[in-house]
């Protein structure tokens, strides 16, 4: 090669690797271009391809996101640490977290699922699954058989001790990673609305800043201490979020429908019916179902305590509330 160089004569193509004679020199060319059509033929078939409840969720959020002015969709406030060992396995694997849409997806597949403690008695929590398995029958199978068929489809979420949290997240956000915001989202809610909810729990006078220390966490796993209760929380969510949120559990006598407290009734096509279910006696997954189903009693907590204006989103239900008293009779 030096006596190329210093006879000022070219260097043969025959005596350079085939690797370099590959290369060129001219400009790199620009990224070709996807067509529109292919990719909205690509988004229909991945759409398609969802059950009937997920699909429905995943256009709302494309509407959403085209009509982001009107979207009730938050950025999460907070910021991820960097420093330090991650808190999370989620964190400390490196690996890429699916998103909702490839969840949803996937679920047919049998993935396996994580499992976890056993959860303190009395209280709807978060905790422990099933070992091994993220099957929707498997889930379902541990539900009131009266009501099994009203469900299109249920999905397993991280079992960690923020379950009933990430179970939130998965259907406010459309991603459960956002567990940590619904808390931080639930402190403040409470906090704004403080004599409303003492006096909901006066009762138990240290209710509210218990709840308050259990939201308070930003640990995965988190300790029991700090898992979802259900009974001082359901109706804080539905009055955070306005959602109409359903809690479904293994005992019919334990299921029930959670109001916003404060804000005024939406239009039936911008009203949003969340579910999660409690099931293996301590996890909740997040729960799909068809149209016009059966939905639990209302908490009592709402009658006495829900705005004047409120009060007209229990009618829209009545005849949803009369089904599952067909189911399981009505409750005294």
């Amino acid at each position: 090669m030096k006596w190329y160089e210093q006879s000022c004569v070219h260097i043969p193509l025959d005596i350079i690797h085939e690797h370099w004679r590959r290369l060129s020199m001219s400009p790199p060319s620009t990224t070709k271009e996807v067509r529109l059509e292919d990719a909205r033929e690509e988004a229909i078939e991945s759409l398609d391809s969802l059950k009937e409840a997920p699909r429905r969720q995943m256009f709302q959020k494309i509407i959403n996101w085209i009509k982001s002015s009107k979207s009730e969709i938050r950025e999460p406030s907070y910021q991820t640490s960097h420093k330090g060992r991650p808190s999370s396995k989620e964190e400390r694997s490196g690996a890429r977290i699916k998103s909702f849409l490839e969840r949803a997806a996937s679920m047919r597949s049998g993935s396996k699922s994580l499992g976890t403690k056993s959860f303190r008695s009395q209280s709807i929590g978060s905790g422990s699954t099933i070992e091994g398995t993220n099957n929707d029958h498997v889930f379902r199978s541990l539900l009131p058989v009266a009501y099994q068929h009203n469900i299109d489809c249920i999905m397993d979420i991280q079992a960690d001790g923020n379950c009933g949290f990430r179970a939130v997240a998965a259907h406010v956000f459309g991603d459960e990673t956002h567990w940590y915001q619904v808390r931080m989202d639930l402190i403040r809610c409470i906090n704004n609305n403080r004599a409303l909810y003492t006096s909901m729990w006066r009762v138990d006078r240290a209710a509210t800043e218990e709840t308050l220390a259990r939201l308070d966490c930003n640990t995965s796993p988190a300790p029991p201490q700090k898992w979802m209760d259900m009974t001082t929380m359901g109706l804080a969510i539905a009055s955070n979020y306005n959602v109409v949120l359903h809690c479904f559990t293994p005992n019919h006598r334990t299921s029930y429908t959670y109001l916003p407290l404060l804000s005024e009734p939406v239009p039936d096509e911008r009203r949003r019916e969340i579910g999660i279910a409690w099931v293996n006696n301590c996890h909740f997954v997040h729960i799909f179902m068809h149209p016009n189903y059966p939905i639990p009693p209302i908490w009592p907590h709402w009658y006495e305590h829900a705005s004047a204006g409120s009060g007209g989103l229990i009618e829209k239900y009545d005849l949803n509330l009369c089904l599952w008293d067909a189911l399981f009779g009505a409750r005294n």
